[in-house]
């Protein structure tokens, strides 16, 4: 079987998550504790897809990194870029969207963090503004079908065949 290795780069404001979903994603594992990132974690996470093996190195920067100059560095060689705010305080899509809109020019998805803390009338006012994917890293809810989004959106169709 084939092995394509893909660098995939989680960023987002402080406390939306983005820690929290790499380990739910990765290690099937939550915590309520909420502990502040330093820096930057990298996981390691096998999809198995018909005739390729996705090797994903999952990248979570600290959301002190999002809002820095050494930002752009961070996202060098990356093949898919995860964008994560809180859907329960929605001016951190505000600040997500806006980035994105300007600085990121390879395959990138945004998803809304904590859908688990919001009504579902909360959840299609945000829909309006373009959030293709909302996950729970509590629950677990949607957190296969970003990732496979975002892989869907960084390798070709002949993978496929």
């Amino acid at each position: 079987m084939r092995e394509i290795r893909k660098k995939v780069v989680l960023f987002g404001n402080v406390g939306v998550g983005k820690s929290s979903i790499s380990r739910k994603y990765v290690s099937n594992e939550f915590s309520e504790t909420y502990m502040s990132s330093l820096g930057l974690s990298i996981e390691k996470k096998v999809i198995e897809l018909a005739n390729v093996s996705v090797i994903l190195m999952i990248w979570d920067l600290a959301g002190e990194i999002f809002e820095s100059t050494q930002f752009q560095g961070y996202i060098k060689g990356a093949h898919g870029i995860v964008g994560i705010f809180d859907s329960s305080r929605p001016y951190t899509h505000d600040l997500l969207s806006k980035f994105l809109d300007d600085s990121i020019d390879c395959p990138h998805i945004i998803v809304g963090n904590k859908v688990d803390l919001i009504t579902s009338e909360a959840k299609n006012e945000l829909k309006k503004k373009n959030v293709e994917y909302f996950t729970s890293a509590k629950t677990g809810e949607g957190l296969d079908e970003a990732f496979r989004g975002i892989i869907d959106k960084m390798i070709s169709e002949e993978v496929y065949v």
